[in-house]
């Protein structure tokens, strides 16, 4: 027994010491910082989204009154759940207009890094202002961004340049556990969206035959690159089956060898052609390139060049 307890002692402690070194490690603040610029850049793009047609949508006479939409996101017999948005408060083009210029601003002083702690709250009101008042037309990408930029909010994450500044500066680059635990959020995030992905992948029909990727292909109304003509009846059928079992593939794998250090690497470079590749076939470029951008946060370092410098574990005793 005496044994026994003892092994129990040393794996509880060796538990304890792994769970306080992933969350509460004072790390660099360039990781978060990154993630603050692809945070502004997405915000941007899905604002500017709104921008041509803001009135058609919200105002008085738009498509989406805010009397409609609110009994289109209660179920029947249910009580009215209520949903933050600033843009309840009213639909004069003027309220709307102004709104929406308050939050392109926040959206842009964050990418760049002004009051960043300020704007990265803004933000996320302007984004789940939108998201609310109009969740019939968010899809994933608004999911994955509204939860970044959320985890932003935790954290400092530097000023103005802070990533390349301190990739040209000798100084010791400042540290922050918060600005860790923010990161490590967006990166469980992630890595759990992932596995989520693939399996649900798994659960079609298409993608376990293998013809999932000749089915966005084919979609006309949605595809950017039109690559059924590329396909040869002889090769045809090995290169669909390769690019679909392929996707599944690495959506299971980088949730669990993510957290690798040497497969790391590997996984953030093979996301380069698996997005890129899903935004040509299936038409959702602001999603996956959202998803390959969001790669950033498991760079450590402030250069990309960090994340090939393996570093083994520091052992304990």
């Amino acid at each position: 027994m005496g044994h026994l307890a003892g092994y129990a002692g040393r794996l509880g402690a060796a538990a304890d010491l792994a769970w306080r070194r992933f969350w509460f490690e004072s790390a660099p603040i360039e990781p978060l910082a990154r993630m603050r610029g692809v945070v502004g850049v997405f915000s941007l793009y899905a604002l500017a989204w709104f921008s041509a047609d803001l009135t058609a949508w919200f105002g008085a006479d738009g498509l989406l009154p805010r009397d409609t939409v609110g009994r289109l996101v209660t179920g029947f017999g249910q009580e009215a759940t209520y949903r933050f948005s600033l843009f309840q408060a009213s639909d004069h083009a003027g309220f709307l207009w102004g709104a929406h210029a308050v939050f392109a601003s926040s959206a842009l002083l964050l990418a760049i890094g002004v009051l960043p702690r300020w704007m990265a709250l803004l933000n996320l009101v302007g984004l789940l202002s939108y998201v609310h008042r109009a969740p019939m037309l968010t899809g994933p990408f608004e999911c994955v961004l509204t939860a970044l930029a959320a985890y932003l909010c935790i954290a400092p994450s530097g000023g103005f340049g802070t990533p390349w500044r301190r990739a040209r500066s000798s100084e010791e680059p400042a540290r922050s556990v918060a600005a860790h635990i923010a990161v490590r959020l967006m990166q469980v995030h992630l890595a759990a969206l992932h596995v989520m992905i693939g399996l649900n992948m798994l659960g079609g029909e298409a993608w376990w035959n293998g013809d999932a990727a000749w089915w966005m292909a084919a979609r006309s109304e949605t595809r950017i690159l039109d690559v059924t003509r590329l396909v040869s009846p002889d090769s045809g059928l090995f290169l669909v089956n390769l690019a679909t079992h392929a996707i599944v593939a690495y959506a299971l794998a980088f949730g669990v060898l993510i957290w690798n250090r040497t497969a790391r690497p590997l996984l953030v470079m093979l996301a380069i052609p698996i997005w890129i590749g899903l935004a040509l076939l299936s038409g959702q470029v602001g999603y996956c390139l959202l998803m390959l951008a969001a790669n950033l946060a498991f760079v450590p370092g402030p250069t990309c060049a960090s994340l090939f410098a393996i570093e083994a574990e520091p052992r304990t005793r």
